[in-house]
């Protein structure tokens, strides 16, 4: 199941927050992994979010590999940006083998990317795993504010029982991820990352 179908998972769903690990077992569900482990870890938020790491495990010497995926986040963020990242590492799970980096010199380089300065005069392998890394996280927002819950959201400011503020607390999001979500740009912006 590609990215889009779990998106369609969740679309009906009015009710904020969608936690994590409904996210996780929908995935699980799907059968293409065979566990996620999702940690939380102690580290300077200046350096490091999260981090995605995928491995195999073996029950016997020919049994058929299980495919493993673990996830990191900081615990020294605020927890609507711990959803925000443990969403974003979920996504990758559906990157394509030529959008993962495989080796700790590309694992390096991404880091250095993502850490270092954009500048458009860089070009490269590097370059296009930092964009797909900073699409990750766009392309988890419908996951963690359904299509369903927007709508009933933007009734609600339109009638003026909702703030973005509150609505962001209700889905315990980030106040700038809301006011995205929730502008009249965010269904077509989101149709443009999502293809399959």
């Amino acid at each position: 199941m590609s990215l889009i179908k779990l998106i369609e998972h969740f679309a009906h769903i009015e009710e904020l927050p969608i936690e994590i690990d409904e996210i996780r077992g929908a995935i699980l569900d799907l059968g293409i992994q065979d566990g996620i482990k999702i940690a939380g870890r102690s580290a300077d938020p200046a350096k490091v979010w999260g981090a995605f790491y995928q491995y195999t495990t073996h029950a016997a010497v020919y049994a058929q590999p299980d495919f493993h995926t673990l996830i990191v986040y900081n615990e020294k963020l605020p927890i609507p940006w711990q959803r925000v990242v443990c969403c974003k590492e979920l996504v990758h799970i559906f990157d394509r083998a030529e959008e993962r980096t495989s080796s700790v010199e590309a694992v390096a380089a991404l880091t250095a990317k993502l850490l270092g300065p954009m500048s458009s005069d860089d070009f490269g392998y590097d370059d296009i795993m930092a964009l797909k890394d900073k699409t990750a996280l766009y392309e988890c927002l419908p996951l963690l504010f359904p299509q369903a819950a927007r709508e009933k959201a933007r009734l609600a400011i339109e009638e003026g029982r909702h703030t973005i503020k509150s609505i962001s607390e209700s889905a315990s999001l980030p106040v700038p991820f809301v006011d995205l979500i929730l502008s009249d740009a965010w269904p077509s912006l989101i149709a443009s990352f999502l293809t399959d």
